[in-house]
């Protein structure tokens, strides 16, 4: 029994090596640049600004997110992209 039991493991190991080989590659993080063109800063910060945040209901207020995002870090996220991020 113990060796059906190993044989099962070793296959379940065997799939998963399949499915998920494992990772070899180098994980050193090098610098990058990101350029996006002005104008679509632009378009993107007036649909944020004419974006409009839902009211406040029991699921986006329970403060347990177990609804998902809540209403006030929706707000807060909005106003740290508008006013505090820098583009």
């Amino acid at each position: 029994m113990h060796c059906i039991g190993a044989n099962i493991i070793q296959s379940r190991e065997a799939q998963l090596s399949v499915i998920m080989p494992q990772f070899k590659g180098n994980l050193k993080v090098r610098d990058f640049k990101v350029s996006i063109p002005n104008q679509d800063l632009e378009d993107f910060k007036n649909l944020l600004k004419l974006s409009k945040i839902g009211p406040q209901t029991f699921e986006n207020s329970s403060g347990d997110e177990s609804y998902g995002l809540s209403r006030s870090w929706v707000s807060q996220a909005k106003d740290r992209w508008l006013n505090g991020y820098d583009w």
